[in-house]
């Protein structure tokens, strides 16, 4: 798949992301990458390459649920905490500091509560 359709396919998660003005404040530039294969969920859905730069593997599993989230349902209050929580993830995963580590333990625990809840059981 060229870069140009895979955007193309990965719109409803970009559009989402900005819509609800999660990212636009975070990064400057959103990149598609494949180089982080093989796409399992082991590997990195998506990395820092820069404290603004944004690489998105679009056939990690994650990228692809969510982005089917996205898709069905243009409010979703989960996949806006997950995308904030991926980023945050991306960024320790790529060696950067997070602002507010308190915070991102807040959210990782909300994440764990609701897995418990059977709201991510699928």
């Amino acid at each position: 798949m060229s870069t140009s359709s895979t955007m193309d396919a990965l719109l409803p998660l970009f559009m989402f992301c900005y819509d609800f003005i999660i990212l636009i404040d975070k990064v400057a530039n959103v990149l598609i990458s494949n180089k982080h294969s093989p796409s399992s969920s082991s590997s990195p859905p998506c990395v820092l390459v820069s404290d603004r730069v944004l690489e998105i593997n679009p056939d990690h599993p994650i990228i692809m649920k969510l982005n089917a989230a996205c898709k069905t349902k243009a409010d979703d209050e989960e996949a806006l905490r997950t995308i904030d929580l991926l980023y945050d993830a991306a960024l320790l995963s790529s060696g950067f500091t997070p602002q507010d580590p308190a915070q991102l333990g807040g959210k990782i625990y909300k994440m764990m509560d609701m897995a418990l809840c059977g709201i991510w059981s699928k």
